[in-house]
């Protein structure tokens, strides 16, 4: 399992700028293998680990050190600063500051890693049916080996192609598998896709048009994304943006010691690393209520 994991994360993050920009590459293949490595791993934490630990009363059996820990998981905790000497009594005011995104991760990370590659997959599938292969014709041209073939035959494939979008006999289907040079010799071309429908309504300027729209689409996932962990990670009154906001302004406007200990403060605000539970057990027709600490 770790060898395919391994073997998939260095084909994804290969980076070939000759096909795409490095930005298309780091939003597609970097980012996406990012989040399905932590995906597996948050998911092999919840099944083959405790995902959870619980500083219970000393008077706890196995069975209820059990109890609290499945119950703890399951409805959640919420977090308190070290600073609060007493604990809010009302029940609401202290689900205003739930954590609801533990038990989640796995799945935000699959959803993440989709957002970002579906756009690269709308390129894939949308520019195939334009009949020529960009990535493959950009490739090509950037070998030096029999350099000056190569571009004879792309600039014969781009004539080839300009024509038939020209000639309004054009037929609807052109078998391209095999390609005729000038010397009436045929030679296999692998610049065009074979039995591509050309369809004289697609616009002059699709591939401009399509590459564009794919790159918005790239910004409005990353502005949509911002705003979804945003919703996901507050707590209370801090959320995940004004998060960042804040360590940029703590890193470049304060003195080593404010840095330390403001970022400590924010980091804890989203990402706690002690939380806190609150059930009931009922025993002998009484109902004993427990708040316990999770150290993460």
């Amino acid at each position: 399992m770790a060898d395919t994991i391994l073997k998939l994360s260095r084909s994804l993050l290969k980076i070939d700028t000759h096909k795409d920009f490095l930005s298309d590459q780091i939003h597609y293949q970097i980012t996406f293998t990012v989040l399905i490595i932590s995906a597996i791993a948050s998911t092999s934490l919840q099944f083959y680990a405790d995902p959870i630990h619980c500083v219970q009363p000393a008077q706890f059996t196995d069975g209820y050190t059990s109890f609290a820990r499945t119950l703890c998981w399951l409805n959640n905790t919420y977090f308190y600063p070290q600073t609060y000497t007493r604990l809010p009594m009302n029940k609401h005011e202290r689900l205003q500051h739930t954590l609801h995104y533990y038990q989640w991760l796995p799945f935000i990370y699959i959803i993440q890693a989709s957002f970002f590659i579906v756009p690269h997959l709308l390129w894939i599938s949308f520019y195939k049916r334009n009949g020529l292969n960009p990535g493959l014709i950009v490739e090509q041209g950037n070998k030096f080996d029999d350099k000056p073939e190569i571009s004879r035959r792309i600039a014969k494939e781009i004539e080839r192609y300009l024509m038939c979008r020209q000639l309004a006999q054009c037929k609807k289907k052109l078998l391209l598998r095999n390609v005729t040079d000038d010397n009436h010799q045929t030679t296999s071309s692998p610049l065009l896709l074979p039995n591509i429908s050309f369809r004289i309504r697609y616009h002059t300027y699709y591939l401009v048009i399509l590459y564009l729209l794919i790159k918005l689409i790239y910004i409005i996932n990353i502005i949509v994304q911002v705003v979804l962990l945003d919703t996901i990670l507050s707590t209370g009154k801090y959320g995940f943006v004004r998060f960042g906001f804040d360590t940029m302004k703590y890193l470049f406007h304060s003195s080593i010691r404010e840095r330390i200990t403001e970022l400590s403060y924010q980091h804890q605000q989203l990402f706690p690393f002690v939380t806190l539970c609150d059930f009931h057990i009922r025993e002998l027709g009484q109902d004993h209520f427990y708040t316990i600490e999770n150290p993460r």
